[in-house]
């Protein structure tokens, strides 16, 4: 049965920097055939999540395919959601609308850069950062541990549990 993935993420349609991370994570930790479809809703800012913009774009990916059912998955960095309230109340908010909604949420702790590159990349510099990662193929150098989390922890992220209750993994 076919059946389309459905990422909403953080970063904006340019620079498109989590769809990189997501995809070369898809590609290296999961068995991926042409029965699974991968769309990506370019939130620009977490703080769109339930922009109308969003949500309708959500409506119209999930209508358009006919071919199974669409699972949504929003992907939000933590953030520093430890020492910063507004953070927190924040991303609070997001697994709220995502549990409601029967969403799924792949969070990474502190950003999606920090997960992968273990360090923290100026806004400027994210896009080419992305490029390089792929180019040197750097998910190969990237502990799966780290991304098989159970709770919020420096570097590492649940992306792998959350995928891996869709798609078979490889690793």
């Amino acid at each position: 049965m076919s059946f389309q993935l459905i990422f909403c993420v953080e970063s904006n349609r340019r620079a498109a920097t989590d769809n990189i991370y997501i995809g070369e994570t898809l590609k290296r930790a999961f068995k991926i055939d042409n029965t699974i479809k991968i769309s990506y809703v370019n939130m620009g800012s977490r703080s769109k999540y339930k922009d109308k913009g969003v949500l309708r774009e959500i409506r119209e990916k999930i209508k358009q395919y006919k071919h199974g059912d669409s699972y949504v998955i929003y992907c939000i960095d933590t953030d520093q959601f430890e020492i910063n309230a507004e953070q927190k109340r924040q991303y609070e908010d997001i697994q709220r609308f995502v549990y409601e909604q029967n969403y799924d949420l792949i969070w990474f702790c502190h950003d999606v850069e920090e997960v992968y590159l273990e360090k923290t990349i100026q806004d400027g510099e994210k896009k080419e950062r992305a490029v390089e990662f792929v180019k040197r193929r750097e998910i190969d150098k990237v502990d799966m541990r780290r991304l098989c989390a159970a709770k919020e922890k420096k570097s590492h992220s649940n992306i792998i549990n959350v995928i891996g209750k869709y798609v078979e993994a490889v690793i």
